[in-house]
């Protein structure tokens, strides 16, 4: 039987590309585990704000900070979750892309990506 609720929380895995620190120009590829609250059509769509006379860092500022509010815990990370270090993270592109992908992703219940 389909279980639906309000607040549905998944984990979902999420694959994330950290550049390394020697100047070579690679990456490690870290496969973690994001706890999300998943988004309701009404959350997706206000994501990303209309455009109001925002800058581009504005925009991305605003998506970050609403995409946060749906991440409410990890494994697989060397740094103890909490709000103020899901912030922390966010604010890494290497880290917040993917995992505002995996958000989109979980919520519209595709497949996860590995």
């Amino acid at each position: 039987m389909l279980k639906i609720t309000q607040h549905e929380e998944v984990w979902w895995p999420v694959v994330i590309r950290k550049p390394r620190e020697d100047g070579s120009g690679n990456s490690d590829k870290f496969r973690v585990e994001i706890k999300y609250r998943l988004l309701t059509r009404s959350d997706a769509q206000s994501l990303v704000p209309e455009d109001e006379g925002l800058s581009d860092s504005e925009r991305l500022s605003m998506l970050v900070d609403r995409v946060c509010d749906h991440i409410l815990g990890w494994k697989d990370i060397d740094l103890e979750y909490s709000p103020e270090n899901v912030r922390l993270a966010m604010d890494k592109p290497y880290f917040s892309d993917p995992v505002i992908s995996g958000l989109r992703d979980a919520s519209a219940g595709g497949r996860a990506k590995n």
